[in-house]
């Protein structure tokens, strides 16, 4: 029995870091034993870390390590963990330690102060080009972000006064280090405009101080002065020029876009002195360009842009109205800078009502402008001006009858294909859905069928966008809404007994999780047992806050993600994740004419506020997981393969089977002529062109291949990709490489000599343009991807592509360069494999057990042929010019 063991704490608390080692017992050497022998405990100590997922565990790829001694620091994730194990190796000897992390004290801000460089307080006035340093001294949040904003202070009195919200002057961040956050601001020169702004009597002497945000409270720093640029100061370094003071003028924030000053150098000069390109600031304005004061209540507005070197560079402007909980965006324009102060007026009057507020809001919008340079994705934002609800512009009225034609050239789509049954094609009505959704007594379980009577135009007319084309389709997926939402309850709720939040939420399930079920839960199980109280709604925003925490991007309990992501719409929506990629899909795949683009990551209520919105999402999230793969068959276990797609945890399967089996009855699927094809297939399509290439040197050889871009377009069928290509609608691919289609490979050790074939796409020569499939490649294999021609082959078929010289296998994507390929495409990288390991990441459908198929096209393209130098090797040779 071996005695080597891991020495180290099993209960480690969250962000701190602990050490562990390996017990150092030798056995004593005997006689007949060389002591420097390699035997196992003069080997290094490898660490590894294990997680539990779904009964097995699982290796983590970026927790190894070699030492004796190494350490480890838990994150606030592995509290939701439910099995961590540490495994050293030494040699043949392994030792296990099973890990269960513990949550830190409550995290506390205690000060925001500012130093100078040094870290010390200034002892006189700082000057412009100096550096000032803003230490933000924390408990129990090692390792965290911190934000911290610089104002120039106006206002009478210590901390942040709303008088100063005009006088914001940049937000920079940093790392908690043993308990203290550092951040440093460059007091530039052209933040003296921003002191100037009120006129002249803001004196010699301006006046700066931080803010951070902790628990919806901003703490402020003391107060540090600057002496104004008149004040003779040692030269500035940084290429930002210091700047005289203007003349005061009795409207200074006015812009004035006819100064001199502000002209871009005379092309050729060299006199002009070299700045940061930067945005200095960002204001808003009435169309007459003056100040807005009050409430604004005129029909455009001017975003001004005061800028250093950026003319002729592209920014972005986004209009936000700006909310508790998330910012609604309003306007969202990309422009080309022509000048150091640049206006862009905006038509609020061309905006509709609803982009902006929420129930609840007044008749007024707190609007302000964000803009990023795109080159540098630098952000600068606007004070916040107050604007009349009543200047945006009106919503239309839905009728019914009018949204019904949403879509209309689309009915006839795909009639052939769907195997002449008229019901495949016909609209699924009201009557159909509450005949479906009812409970095992026949009562419909829609209690407000108003929704659902402005949702149904836009199902029926999006639905043929994601494949929902045969009639058991429509079963399956009105089954599965009608499990979800009831087709009426958009918005999901958190009135959780406390003992079934542990049940249902992997986080509560931790010991601080417990506390707060306790804390958060109702008390009494049944709603009808005498003291039963609801929750309140702040507790149920703490759980949903907890129970989404720090998971498919929702950042931590004091975010405010896990309440302002949770489930919505006719699907229940959920996760920050899920709101963007959705959003993404829609945008990409399921757009009718020329509507306008979904955000729903910014615009969230409208998933349980907008029929549309509330349905669409839906259909997304059946496009994008494929769920039509599953969704051919008139079973139970369709049912249930499909349910597992929708809620991994099979939550209300039985529900659904009922459902399910109405859906058959009701929308006659037993009468459907349509067999169980799938019309769309949505995954990856992978695009190797024939025309957009690029030479590239051998990596051993002074010689030089052809090499063609190849686009990866994530989330689509190929159907689409090519519907968008011949409509030249076709969207930037999501990732790009490139692939060598030259094989000049002639001999290996393994299998001796090649000829190839004198037929240009016969045996040991590129295969034919044409539609393939890329497959992961199986044990036993010596590459991670393979070519087939039929989705029902497999990596390892030794006829994987029908060749015009028979069956051809082994077809692969791989590193090295043609001289080393009979038949595949290479990456022309020698021995490193990092091209093919970074491709694996951008196609995350080319695994294993998936049902969304990796489509690969291949272009045709223009070659030379020549002879082979000796006929042992073939007779003709291809290569691509």
């Amino acid at each position: 029995m071996s005695d080597f063991k891991i020495i180290g704490n099993p209960d480690p608390v969250v962000g701190k870091e602990e050490f562990y080692s390996v017990n150092t017992f030798l056995p004593s050497i005997l006689p007949f034993q060389n002591s420097a022998s390699n035997n196992s405990f003069e080997q290094p100590v490898k660490w590894e870390i294990y997680i539990l997922e779904n009964g097995r565990w699982r290796k983590t790829k970026e927790n190894d390590k070699t030492g004796k001694r190494i350490s480890y620091t838990f994150l606030q994730k592995s509290l939701e963990r439910k099995g961590i194990r540490i495994l050293a190796r030494r040699g043949e000897d392994v030792a296990r330690l099973n890990i269960t992390s513990h949550p830190a004290e409550k995290p506390k801000i205690e000060s925001i102060v500012l130093l100078d460089k040094n870290g010390q307080k200034p002892a006189k006035p700082l000057s412009y080009g100096q550096t000032l340093k803003a230490r933000v001294n924390c408990l129990h949040m090692e390792k965290h972000k911190v934000y911290v904003t610089l104002w120039e202070d106006d206002a009478a009195g210590a901390g942040h006064n709303k008088a100063n919200e005009k006088n914001i002057i940049q937000t920079l961040s940093g790392i908690v280090k043993n308990g203290k956050a550092d951040v440093d601001f460059l007091l530039k020169p052209s933040f003296a405009k921003i002191a100037k702004q009120n006129g002249s009597e803001e004196g010699k002497i301006h006046e700066y101080y931080v803010t951070t945000d902790f628990n919806k409270n901003k703490i402020a720093s003391n107060n540090v002065n600057v002496n104004d640029l008149e004040t003779p100061v040692a030269p500035y370094k940084a290429k930002v020029p210091v700047q005289q003071p203007a003349t005061p003028k009795p409207k200074a924030s006015v812009p004035q876009p006819a100064q001199p000053k502000t002209k871009a150098p005379v092309s050729g000069s060299t006199t002009a002195p070299k700045v940061k390109a930067e945005i200095t600031r960002v204001h808003i304005t009435n169309s007459a360009k003056q100040p807005i004061k009050g409430v604004h209540k005129e029909k455009g507005i001017i975003v001004w842009v005061d800028s250093k070197g950026l003319i002729g560079k592209e920014i972005r402007l986004k209009l936000y109205d700006e909310d508790y909980l998330s910012n609604d965006l309003l306007f969202d324009k990309t422009v080309k800078i022509t000048g150091d102060i640049f206006p862009i007026p905006v038509a609020l009057d061309t905006i509709l009502r609803s982009k902006g507020g929420i129930s609840g809001e007044g008749a007024e919008q707190e609007v302000f402008a964000d803009v990023e340079v795109i080159q540098t994705r630098d952000h600068k934002k606007s004070e916040v001006v107050d604007v009349d609800a009543k200047v945006f512009k009106p919503d239309p009225v839905e009728h019914t009858n009018k949204t019904a034609k949403i879509g209309e050239g689309d009915k006839n789509e795909g009639k052939e294909k769907e195997g002449g049954c008229e019901n495949c094609t016909k609209d699924i009505t009201l009557d159909q859905i509450k005949k479906i959704c009812v409970d095992n007594k026949g009562k419909c379980l829609i209690e407000d069928d108003g929704m659902i009577t402005s949702a149904l135009p836009h199902l029926n007319a999006y639905r043929k966008k994601v494949g929902i084309n045969t009639c058991v389709r429509k079963a399956h997926f009105l089954a599965q809404i009608a499990q979800e939402s009831k087709f009426f309850d958009l918005e999901e709720g958190f009135n959780y007994y406390w003992e079934s939040l542990i049940a249902t939420f992997g986080a509560f399930t931790s010991v601080e999780g417990k506390k707060n079920a306790k804390l958060w839960g109702r008390e009494i199980k049944d709603k009808g047992t005498k003291g039963y109280k609801a929750v309140s709604q702040e507790n149920q925003i703490n759980i949903a806050n907890w129970a989404y925490k720090d998971n498919n991007s929702n950042k931590g309990f004091a975010s405010g993600d896990g309440y302002r992501y949770r489930g919505r719409g006719f699907k229940q929506i959920t996760w920050k994740s899920n709101y963007k990629t959705l959003s993404e899909y829609f945008n990409k795949n399921m757009k009718i004419n020329d509507e306008a683009d979904v955000n729903w990551e910014t615009n969230y209520s409208d998933l349980m506020n907008k029929p549309k919105d509330a349905m669409t999402s839906a259909l997304a999230y059946w496009g994008k997981n494929n769920i039509n793969s599953v969704a051919n068959e008139n079973s139970a276990k369709a049912v249930e393969k499909v349910t597992k797609k929708i809620n991994s945890a099979l939550k209300g399967l039985e529900e659904r089977k009922s459902f399910f089996k109405n859906a058959v009855k009701f929308l006659k699927v037993n009468d459907c002529k349509k067999g169980s094809d799938t019309s769309t297939e949505i995954g990856t399509v992978v695009i190797v062109s024939g025309t957009d290439t690029k030479k590239e040197k051998d990596p051993a050889q002074d010689i030089y291949w052809v090499m063609y871009k190849t686009s990866v377009y994530r989330d689509m069928s190929l159907q689409n990709y090519k519907n968008l290509k011949t409509s030249k609608k076709l969207p930037n691919p999501d990732y790009t490489t490139y692939l060598s289609r030259d094989t000049h490979q002639t001999y290996s050790k393994k299998q001796g000599s090649f000829k190839h074939s004198d037929k240009r796409f016969g045996q040991y020569n590129e295969i034919p343009p044409g539609e393939y499939f890329l497959v992961p490649g199986v044990a036993g294999q010596t590459y991670k991807i393979y070519v087939i021609d039929s989705e029902s082959k497999g990596a390892s078929a030794e006829n994987g592509i029908d060749g015009v010289d028979g069956a051809r296998g082994g077809v692969a994507l791989h590193q090295y360069c043609p001289r080393f390929s009979v038949g595949c495409f290479t990456f022309n990288s020698g021995t490193d494999t990092a091209p093919i390991t970074n491709f694996m990441k951008e196609v995350p459908d080319l695994k294993l057990n998936d049902d969304r198929p990796v489509r690969f096209i291949v272009e045709e393209r223009k070659v030379v042929e020549s002879t082979w130098d000796d006929p042992k090797k073939g007779t003709k040779k291809w290569t691509g010019i």
